[in-house]
């Protein structure tokens, strides 16, 4: 069995582990003493190789498919940042976008939304301004980044930038700094360190 992670880790051959792990029981059930020396430690060298490979299985197992808590609170924190977000009925309600054309933008990546479990969609309230248009400038970071990683954008716009005076983007765009915003995005998607 091979186990690849989420984060483009290497591929780890389980079965090599096992296969390590096999050949430490079938030394141990040996009697150690009628071997000579050089097998001995060739026994040794193979069971710390075994082990340190269930290490390094482990670790990656631990820290690449189950999610750490601290990213848990993060997207929960930048869910309910500046008063949440709106689902697509209530977008609908405030400000007459239909969701044919709010699936329009979200495919043409136009506006920042997520997908909870129950396939509804939910949109930062923060993007918009109060005639329900995306801030200047939100659209143009969105089609320069062309991701699909909503949480990576979010905290794109939410996070304080050095390059910005350590202001967040977000907050630059509503000071109608929105060229500053987009040529620092440009720079940075093109490194992909954003």
């Amino acid at each position: 069995m091979t186990v690849k992670s989420a984060t483009h880790e290497p591929e780890v051959d389980v079965s090599t582990a096992t296969q390590a792990r096999n050949i430490v029981e079938i030394a141990d059930r040996l009697q150690l003493r009628k071997l000579p020396e050089k097998a001995k430690q060739l026994i040794i060298e193979i069971h710390q190789r075994a082990k340190a490979l269930e290490n390094v299985i482990e670790t990656i197992t631990v820290n690449h498919f189950s999610p750490p808590d601290a990213g848990v609170e993060m997207v929960e924190r930048m869910k309910a940042t500046e008063g949440g977000a709106w689902t697509g009925k209530e977008l609908e309600q405030k400000f007459g976008l239909s969701s044919a054309n709010l699936h329009r933008r979200r495919k043409e990546k136009r506006i920042l939304f997520w997908c909870d479990a129950k396939n509804d969609y939910h949109y930062p309230k923060w993007q918009f301004n109060e005639a329900g248009a995306p801030i200047h400038g939100i659209e143009d970071v969105l089609q320069i980044f062309q991701s699909n990683d909503e949480w990576r954008v979010m905290r794109y716009f939410l996070g304080k930038r050095q390059q910005l005076d350590d202001r967040r983007p977000l907050d630059l765009l509503r000071e109608d700094a929105s060229d500053r915003v987009i040529a620092h995005a440009r720079i940075h998607a093109e490194e992909n360190t954003w």
